[in-house]
């Protein structure tokens, strides 16, 4: 209400800064500042816009980066723009080469922040459970969230998913990773994936991270419990 006086009747130069986290389009303010002024808004990137956005970003610091290399980073780091550009600093210090490359990335991050959530994704993927449970003690010991591991496997079993699904349908590759929404450089991995499960133990596993996720937010077991029995209920399925 304060602010409506000055939207109402601004100053021909005034530049409003708002942040909130979901903006009400509804409330009068919004309505008035739609009708008055120039509105632009700066959301934050869709999940699957973060390797777009990690290219631009570097290019816009004269450097370039592969676009296998910013897929990497992406799911190595999450979609936390602070965290992104930190590791991108770091990056920019530890390799000279241009464009940074797929193997730069992952050595920075193996210096920097030991197992990633990536390599459990991989593994489950795989039904390696010995080497899943390895890597979900070492996490645990690196202090990595379990909301955000559990976000990023969900993630990656959903295009398992949609993977099986859309490989039985012919489609030239590129459509193929198109419609998944990932490089071609990774569809291998995926498909191949993807062929170790059929699609009632694709669905299982969904069933389990949600259990998984549930479990966490009611504190229903430390997060090395709840994750230990998720890899294995994930790599115990049915195939």
């Amino acid at each position: 209400p304060e602010l409506l006086p000055l939207i109402e009747s601004p100053p021909e130069t005034t530049t409003i800064i708002i942040t909130a986290t979901k903006p009400d389009g509804r409330k009068k303010l919004f309505a008035e500042l739609r009708k008055r002024a120039i509105a632009i808004e700066f959301r934050p990137p869709y999940d699957n816009e973060i390797p777009a956005w990690i290219q631009t970003h570097v290019k816009t610091l004269d450097r370039q980066i592969a676009p296998d290399a910013a897929h990497l980073l992406h799911m190595s780091i999450g979609s936390n723009l602070r965290e992104l550009n930190g590791e991108i600093e770091k990056l920019f210090i530890a390799t000279p080469s241009n464009p940074i490359s797929r193997e730069d990335v992952a050595q920075v991050i193996d210096n920097t922040r030991g197992i990633t959530v990536f390599e459990l994704a991989d593994a489950l993927g795989h039904r390696q459970l010995n080497k899943a449970q390895i890597l979900i003690g070492r996490l645990c010991e690196q202090g990595e969230h379990p909301a955000g591991t559990i976000a990023l496997l969900v993630r990656h079993f959903g295009i398992l998913r949609r993977a099986r699904w859309i490989s039985g349908q012919r489609l030239p590759r590129n459509a193929i990773a198109s419609r998944l929404k990932v490089p071609a450089f990774f569809l291998n991995n995926y498909l191949d994936q993807a062929r170790l499960f059929d699609e009632r133990a694709l669905w299982n596993a969904h069933d389990a991270l949600l259990d998984a996720d549930n479990r966490l937010k009611s504190s229903g077991g430390t997060p090395h419990e709840i994750l230990a029995h998720l890899a294995y209920r994930i790599c115990r399925a049915s195939p």
